[in-house]
Protein backbone atom coordinates (compact mmCIF):
# COMPACT_ATOMS: atom_id res chain seq x y z
CA UNK A 1 0.00 0.00 0.00
CA UNK A 2 3.25 2.01 1.08
CA UNK A 3 4.86 1.48 -2.46
CA UNK A 4 1.31 2.54 -4.31
CA UNK A 5 0.83 5.42 -2.33
CA UNK A 6 4.66 6.60 -3.20
CA UNK A 7 3.98 5.71 -6.87
CA UNK A 8 1.09 7.97 -7.20
CA UNK A 9 2.69 10.49 -5.35
CA UNK A 10 5.90 10.57 -8.12
CA UNK A 11 3.62 10.61 -10.97
CA UNK A 12 1.81 13.44 -9.51
CA UNK A 13 5.10 15.54 -9.22
CA UNK A 14 6.17 14.33 -12.59
CA UNK A 15 2.72 15.43 -14.21
CA UNK A 16 3.24 18.83 -11.92
CA UNK A 17 6.95 19.38 -13.57
CA UNK A 18 5.90 18.65 -17.22
CA UNK A 19 6.03 21.85 -19.81
CA UNK A 20 2.42 23.02 -20.46
CA UNK A 21 2.28 24.09 -24.27
CA UNK A 22 0.78 27.17 -24.70
CA UNK A 23 -0.99 28.38 -28.14
CA UNK A 24 0.52 31.83 -28.85
CA UNK A 25 -1.06 33.62 -31.58
CA UNK A 26 1.16 34.91 -34.94
CA UNK A 27 0.66 38.32 -36.12
CA UNK A 28 1.02 39.45 -39.80
CA UNK A 29 3.37 41.97 -40.09
CA UNK A 30 3.48 43.76 -43.16
CA UNK A 31 6.17 44.20 -45.39
CA UNK A 32 8.37 47.04 -45.56
CA UNK A 33 8.23 48.38 -48.57
CA UNK A 34 10.90 51.40 -49.85
CA UNK A 35 9.72 54.32 -50.70
CA UNK A 36 12.31 55.62 -53.72
CA UNK A 37 11.95 59.70 -54.01
CA UNK A 38 11.93 60.82 -57.76
CA UNK A 39 14.95 61.68 -59.31
CA UNK A 40 14.91 65.83 -59.80
CA UNK A 41 14.87 67.41 -63.35
CA UNK A 42 16.98 69.59 -64.49
CA UNK A 43 14.93 71.39 -66.82
CA UNK A 44 11.70 73.21 -66.83
CA UNK A 45 8.42 71.05 -66.76
CA UNK A 46 5.00 72.01 -67.06
CA UNK A 47 3.69 74.50 -63.95
CA UNK A 48 6.85 74.35 -62.65
CA UNK A 49 9.87 77.18 -62.99
CA UNK A 50 13.71 75.81 -63.82
CA UNK A 51 15.74 78.68 -61.16
CA UNK A 52 14.23 79.28 -58.09
CA UNK A 53 16.30 81.62 -57.38
CA UNK A 54 15.54 83.85 -60.35
CA UNK A 55 12.75 86.39 -61.05
CA UNK A 56 9.78 85.52 -63.04
CA UNK A 57 7.98 87.78 -65.62
CA UNK A 58 4.73 87.05 -67.10
CA UNK A 59 2.36 88.19 -69.65
CA UNK A 60 -1.29 88.44 -69.30
CA UNK A 61 -1.69 88.82 -72.94
CA UNK A 62 0.49 86.59 -74.47
CA UNK A 63 0.24 83.77 -71.78
CA UNK A 64 3.68 82.89 -70.80
CA UNK A 65 6.16 83.17 -68.11
CA UNK A 66 10.20 83.50 -68.59
CA UNK A 67 12.99 84.01 -65.45
CA UNK A 68 15.54 85.86 -65.36
CA UNK A 69 18.33 86.20 -63.12
CA UNK A 70 18.04 88.99 -59.81
CA UNK A 71 21.04 90.92 -61.66
CA UNK A 72 18.99 91.68 -64.59
CA UNK A 73 17.14 94.68 -63.80
CA UNK A 74 13.51 95.87 -65.53
CA UNK A 75 14.89 99.36 -66.94
CA UNK A 76 11.55 100.09 -68.23
CA UNK A 77 8.60 99.38 -65.63
CA UNK A 78 5.90 101.47 -67.21
CA UNK A 79 7.48 101.17 -70.62
CA UNK A 80 7.01 98.83 -74.05
CA UNK A 81 8.77 96.83 -74.56
CA UNK A 82 9.66 95.23 -71.04
CA UNK A 83 13.41 95.34 -70.86
CA UNK A 84 15.64 93.87 -68.57
CA UNK A 85 19.48 94.75 -68.37
CA UNK A 86 22.56 93.78 -67.12
CA UNK A 87 25.48 96.24 -67.12
CA UNK A 88 28.45 94.72 -68.38
CA UNK A 89 31.78 94.21 -66.44
CA UNK A 90 34.46 97.33 -67.02
CA UNK A 91 37.11 96.67 -69.33
CA UNK A 92 35.74 95.67 -72.88
CA UNK A 93 33.53 97.06 -75.69
CA UNK A 94 30.65 95.44 -73.92
CA UNK A 95 28.20 98.11 -72.62
CA UNK A 96 25.13 95.60 -71.57
CA UNK A 97 23.16 92.85 -72.70
CA UNK A 98 19.57 93.13 -72.17
CA UNK A 99 16.55 91.05 -73.05
CA UNK A 100 13.01 93.25 -74.67
CA UNK A 101 9.72 91.30 -74.81
CA UNK A 102 7.39 92.33 -77.91
CA UNK A 103 3.82 91.10 -78.17
CA UNK A 104 1.73 91.70 -80.65
CA UNK A 105 -1.76 91.21 -80.77
CA UNK A 106 -3.67 90.58 -84.39
CA UNK A 107 0.06 90.41 -85.87
CA UNK A 108 0.12 90.20 -89.47
CA UNK A 109 3.31 87.80 -89.38
CA UNK A 110 5.54 86.92 -86.18
CA UNK A 111 8.76 88.29 -86.24
CA UNK A 112 11.00 90.60 -84.79
CA UNK A 113 10.41 93.77 -85.87
CA UNK A 114 12.53 95.97 -83.60
CA UNK A 115 16.24 95.54 -85.06
CA UNK A 116 14.95 95.22 -88.94
CA UNK A 117 13.40 92.82 -91.03
CA UNK A 118 17.38 91.87 -92.82
CA UNK A 119 18.34 88.89 -90.35
CA UNK A 120 22.16 87.44 -91.32
CA UNK A 121 20.47 84.34 -90.39
CA UNK A 122 16.73 82.93 -90.02
CA UNK A 123 15.87 79.45 -88.70
CA UNK A 124 13.09 77.24 -87.12
CA UNK A 125 14.28 75.24 -83.68
CA UNK A 126 12.13 74.24 -80.98
CA UNK A 127 12.97 74.87 -77.29
CA UNK A 128 10.39 72.97 -74.74
CA UNK A 129 8.37 72.08 -76.92
CA UNK A 130 7.55 75.43 -78.08
CA UNK A 131 7.83 76.24 -81.97
CA UNK A 132 10.31 79.70 -82.95
CA UNK A 133 11.56 81.40 -85.84
CA UNK A 134 15.26 81.95 -84.71
CA UNK A 135 16.73 84.94 -86.03
CA UNK A 136 20.40 86.96 -85.72
CA UNK A 137 21.28 90.06 -87.05
CA UNK A 138 23.32 93.22 -86.32
CA UNK A 139 22.52 97.03 -85.81
CA UNK A 140 24.62 99.99 -85.63
CA UNK A 141 24.08 103.40 -84.43
CA UNK A 142 25.66 106.73 -83.27
CA UNK A 143 29.16 104.60 -82.68
CA UNK A 144 26.61 101.89 -81.01
CA UNK A 145 26.83 98.33 -82.20
CA UNK A 146 23.63 95.68 -81.59
CA UNK A 147 24.08 92.04 -82.13
CA UNK A 148 20.86 90.71 -81.59
CA UNK A 149 19.42 86.80 -81.50
CA UNK A 150 15.02 86.67 -81.57
CA UNK A 151 12.99 84.64 -80.48
CA UNK A 152 9.08 84.60 -82.32
CA UNK A 153 6.71 82.22 -81.92
CA UNK A 154 2.29 82.57 -82.46
CA UNK A 155 0.22 81.93 -79.90
CA UNK A 156 -3.28 82.28 -81.81
CA UNK A 157 -3.04 85.74 -83.50
CA UNK A 158 -0.50 87.19 -80.83
CA UNK A 159 3.40 87.34 -82.25
CA UNK A 160 5.32 86.96 -79.15
CA UNK A 161 9.18 88.10 -79.82
CA UNK A 162 12.12 87.30 -77.17
CA UNK A 163 14.93 89.33 -78.13
CA UNK A 164 18.12 88.92 -76.28
CA UNK A 165 21.01 91.97 -77.24
CA UNK A 166 24.49 92.68 -77.16
CA UNK A 167 24.93 96.13 -76.93
CA UNK A 168 28.80 96.99 -77.71
CA UNK A 169 30.48 101.00 -78.34
CA UNK A 170 32.58 100.92 -81.68
CA UNK A 171 35.51 100.52 -81.43
CA UNK A 172 36.24 103.69 -82.99
CA UNK A 173 34.91 105.65 -80.77
CA UNK A 174 37.62 105.64 -77.59
CA UNK A 175 40.74 107.17 -78.03
CA UNK A 176 42.73 103.72 -76.72
CA UNK A 177 40.68 100.99 -78.24
CA UNK A 178 39.72 98.54 -75.32
CA UNK A 179 39.55 94.58 -75.78
CA UNK A 180 36.94 93.19 -77.56
CA UNK A 181 34.52 91.24 -75.68
CA UNK A 182 34.06 87.08 -76.41
CA UNK A 183 30.48 87.40 -78.21
CA UNK A 184 29.86 83.37 -77.51
CA UNK A 185 30.96 83.61 -73.92
CA UNK A 186 28.54 86.73 -73.19
CA UNK A 187 25.77 85.10 -75.18
CA UNK A 188 25.84 81.93 -73.39
CA UNK A 189 23.20 83.10 -70.29
CA UNK A 190 20.87 83.29 -73.24
CA UNK A 191 20.05 79.86 -73.73
CA UNK A 192 19.31 79.68 -70.46
CA UNK A 193 16.96 82.61 -70.62
CA UNK A 194 15.09 81.15 -73.77
CA UNK A 195 14.81 77.95 -72.00
CA UNK A 196 12.85 79.04 -69.09
CA UNK A 197 10.10 80.01 -71.43
CA UNK A 198 6.80 78.52 -70.75
CA UNK A 199 2.84 79.30 -72.01
CA UNK A 200 0.57 79.05 -69.26
CA UNK A 201 -1.56 75.66 -68.38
Amino acid sequence: MRHSLLLVSGMLILSACAPVSISTPIIAVPPVVAVTEPAPTTGPTQGHLPFVDWLAYHDDIGGFTIQHPLTWQQVNNEGDPPTFSLQAAPGTTLLEKYMQIDVTPNAAECRQMRYGTEPFTSEHVTVNGVDFLRETGAGLGAGNVYEWTGYSTLKGTTCISVIFVLHSANPGVYATEPPAFDAAAESEIFDQLINTFQFDQ
